[in-house]
């Protein structure tokens, strides 16, 4: 399962998306970071789903809890 933290600053239109429909939003921080991908880690575990879990992009390590970044490129070579 690939997931990824949204970057709605950097992006302009997004942003004012956003803020035009009224939807909040939180930045992540590294921290933050680091606690979802715990928390979706323990889930993963503790309910059995098994999945391989991986980010899109993103520059955090965080493969001491065995998620790694996607490598989109051996799934489509196979």
């Amino acid at each position: 399962m690939v997931f990824s933290y949204a970057d709605i600053a950097s992006s302009r239109k997004v942003r004012a998306n956003f803020l035009a429909s009224g939807i909040p939003y939180r930045e992540w921080d590294e921290d933050l970071m680091n606690k979802f991908a715990y928390g979706l880690y323990e889930l993963n575990s503790k309910r059995g789903w098994n999945f391989e879990l991986a980010t899109c992009g993103e520059n955090i390590d965080l493969s001491k809890i065995g998620i790694n970044r996607n490598a989109y490129s051996r799934f489509v070579l196979m």
